[in-house]
């Protein structure tokens, strides 16, 4: 896979598109509540088995996604994750072949598969507007977190455009960092002027666009299970 074509997938997974899908169902602080939930669990659970456990949800939440989706957050995840396991392996002070450190790196491995699933099946899957709707009352934050939603894909995309053009000019993809930095302040002045024609900065707090989903089985299922998994893991890892 060429590396340009990485950043595509890239900014493919942390892009939100609407669709019909239960995921999709899901009211958005249920879900912020899983990302919360399987974040706090990779850094307070130590064993194999609960932090395994703990971080169930999230594999039920992407199975709720749709096929394509959930296939491409599985895969870019474990790049990170594969990196950090080999690096850990390496410097450990345990022999390659140790049990202890393979352990140690599929632990720390793990912990980052994890937060970059949950996370990009949060982006995927959750209207940034409908977020926003929670800082309203702080403008800056509202406008902030809509801004990110929409530039960190962008850029991603830019860069694997410029990458492929450096490419196909036969230059060093290294010298990517001028024309990527042009793309991105032309990005911001869109963003800018996009955000000044919908009426921000008018008023001293924002509304509402978009009403948050109502209540339904697929938010309370998950509501249950962001919860229930991590106490079970809490209560296993105090038998132990």
């Amino acid at each position: 896979m060429l590396i340009e074509e990485l950043f595509f997938l890239f900014s493919y997974v942390t892009a939100y598109r609407d669709s019909r899908g239960l995921a999709w169902r899901i009211d958005y602080r249920v879900k912020i509540l899983m990302v919360i939930s399987a974040w706090l669990s990779v850094f307070y659970f130590k064993s194999v088995y609960t932090i395994i456990l703990s971080t169930l949800p999230v594999f039920i939440y992407l199975a709720l996604t749709s096929k394509s989706l959930a296939k491409y957050i599985l895969v870019l995840s474990s790049i990170p994750a594969i990196i950090i396991f080999f690096i850990v392996v390496i410097i450990s002070p345990y022999p390659i072949t140790s049990l202890t450190g393979i352990v140690r790196g599929f632990l720390l491995g793990y912990k980052v598969y994890i937060m970059s699933v949950s996370s990009m099946a949060f982006m995927t899957t959750t209207n940034p507007v409908t977020v926003s709707s929670m800082f309203r009352k702080l403008p800056r934050i509202h406008d902030y977190n809509v801004i990110l939603a929409r530039l960190i894909p962008l850029t991603l995309r830019d860069l694997g455009q410029v990458i492929g053009i450096q490419r196909s000019l036969g230059r060093p993809v290294y010298k990517v960092l001028f024309p990527l930095t042009l793309s991105m302040l032309r990005r911001g002045d869109e963003l800018a002027e996009s955000l000044y024609m919908r009426g921000y900065g008018l008023k001293s707090k924002r509304g509402v666009i978009r009403r948050s989903t109502s209540l339904n089985i697929e938010t309370i299922v998950q509501l249950i299970l962001s919860i229930g998994f991590p106490i079970i893991s809490y209560i296993i890892s105090s038998w132990v």
